[in-house]
Order: C-alpha cells, then structure tokens, then sequence
C-alpha cells in the first residue's frame, strides 16, 4: 500500500462587506458576500 504525505494546509476566508463597523452587542446586516481560498505551503 502506498502512503500519502500532505505538508501544508488549505483556509477558506469569509468575508462580508459592509458600511460600517458594529458597536458592541450590534448585529448588522452585510452587503456582498465574498469567499477567498488560502493555501499555505
């Protein structure tokens, strides 16, 4: 059997724009949504 070796790691960031930043204890609602994937060798 062979064997597989994986060095590295893979992320995907998640990232909603919006007008402004939230005070604390705030929800706000988002505007467009974005994913970047991220891959770290």
């Amino acid at each position: 059997m062979n064997k597989i070796i994986v060095i590295g790691s893979s992320n995907t960031d998640m990232v909603i724009k919006s007008d402004r930043l939230p005070v604390p204890g705030e929800t706000i609602i988002g505007g467009t949504f974005i994913t970047s994937l991220v891959r770290l060798v």
